[in-house]
């Protein structure tokens, strides 16, 4: 990503699971590689199973596909076959739900940092040097919003109930609107707010990255969602 001024960001956070039907996808990669059209209804909800059929000629003859014949992204609603389904193949997804996404109300400021444990292996042969290995992913969220976080993001939803239902909650990020999309679940732990006499009411929310399974843990791609 080019040099960015950060006023450009996307942050967003998920809303309630909505049902698809019969939902379209087209082909991205020859014969192999099928994305949900509709760019607002990529984000899959991975607590609700998701059903792929296949019509290999075209002609409207739908067959449910095995799950073991594909791998699914459920950040950007991409399927991936392990074999040619032929030229002709229309791709679509019967039944599952997706998650609308919905722009967090006066963020102005948020930020991302991951790390990977380092897991200390040093031994009597490690010649005086210290020795690591990769241990487990972590990922910490810090948001600020000018308001109380009260705010209705839809539904009913805000970011401080979200919060008191102890729940996982869906997060787009965008830095400097841009590049890459960093999506991911994360559970909130936390929220800071301060009124001062002088300035404005500010809320600072603090979120750990969590895993949604199947979902993948973190996801990074171009793929737009709206």
């Amino acid at each position: 990503m080019a040099q960015s001024a950060a006023y450009n960001t996307t942050l967003k956070a998920g809303g309630t699971p909505t049902s698809l039907t019969n939902e379209a996808c087209s082909k991205i990669t020859a014969n192999t590689v099928y994305r949900v059209t509709a760019a607002s209804k990529r984000v899959l909800d991975p607590a609700t199973a998701v059903v792929v059929q296949v019509d290999a000629t075209g002609g409207g003859s739908w067959v449910t596909a095995s799950s073991t014949t594909y791998t699914l992204d459920y950040f950007t609603g991409t399927i991936t076959f392990g074999s040619d389904q032929g030229s002709s193949a229309l791709v679509r997804i019967s039944s599952g739900k997706y998650i609308p996404l919905l722009p967090v109300a006066y963020a102005r400021s948020a930020g991302l940092s991951a790390a990977i444990d380092e897991l200390d292996v040093t031994d009597f042969e490690s010649a005086g040097d210290r020795e690591f290995i990769p241990g487990l992913f972590k990922g910490d969220l810090s948001i600020e919003v000018v308001s109380d976080a009260t705010d209705d993001l839809g539904a009913g939803d805000s970011l401080k109930s979200i919060l008191a239902g102890r729940a996982e909650a869906f997060v787009e990020f965008q830095p400097g609107g841009q590049g890459t999309f960093l999506r991911f679940w994360a559970l909130l732990t936390g929220a800071d707010g301060n009124a001062p006499v002088d300035g404005l009411v500010t809320t600072g929310l603090k979120a750990v990255l969590t895993v949604k399974d199947p979902a993948a843990a973190f996801s990074s791609s171009t793929v737009v969602t709206s």
